[in-house]
């Protein structure tokens, strides 16, 4: 019997990416009744565009703008800094799950981002970042090779397991539901 709400909601093998999304940009806006304040979104701005960085704007479903073949590209999320529209700093976040870590689509839709960002922010720090429900990062060789060289865009990959870290799960701040997040995404 599943106890944990988000194992519902958003899966375990086989995840709900944009049910996802809803809860990171939830816990990521300091003013939602998470109980983390600025924490949550502290520790995702610090690993998507580096320490300290502040403000920071951050979107679901951002409307990054037309590939060449006139087709609307749009990350899941994207973090900036100091927003959106004039960002020093920006990183767009994508999904790529453990059961196809080699999806050419994926990859391929991953570099269209870094290369559309490098044309509509020529002089921001620009990052990909990929969130994945797996802790072997090893299985992402193709992902990795094609960002090596002469990419328009660094790449980090982000385990949801690092995320569960940024939870605090033994203050009184944090709400059951909160925990229960942070457990959800530990356990995959």
């Amino acid at each position: 019997m599943t106890e944990n709400i988000f194992e519902v909601v958003i899966g375990r093998g086989v995840l709900k990416w944009d049910a996802l999304w809803r809860v990171i940009e939830w816990l990521a806006d300091p003013e939602e009744g998470h109980g983390l304040g600025a924490k949550f979104q502290n520790q995702l701005s610090s690993f998507c565009l580096g320490p300290g960085v502040s403000p920071v704007e951050v979107k679901v479903e951002y409307h990054l703008g037309r590939d060449q073949g006139g087709k609307t590209r749009h990350p899941d999320i994207a973090i900036a800094h100091p927003n959106l529209e004039h960002p020093s700093s920006i990183a767009l976040v994508d999904d790529l799950a453990s059961i196809s870590p080699n999806s050419t689509r994926k990859i391929t839709n991953l570099r269209t981002y870094a290369e559309l960002c490098a044309s509509r922010f020529p002089s921001a720090n620009r990052r990909i970042i990929v969130v994945t429900d797996t802790t072997d990062l090893s299985r992402f060789d193709k992902l990795t090779q094609s960002f090596s060289n002469g990419s328009p865009a660094a790449l980090s990959l982000l385990p949801l397991q690092t995320i569960a870290t940024w939870i605090p799960k033994d203050s009184v701040e944090t709400p059951p539901l909160v925990r229960a997040f942070a457990e959800w995404a530990g356990s995959l």
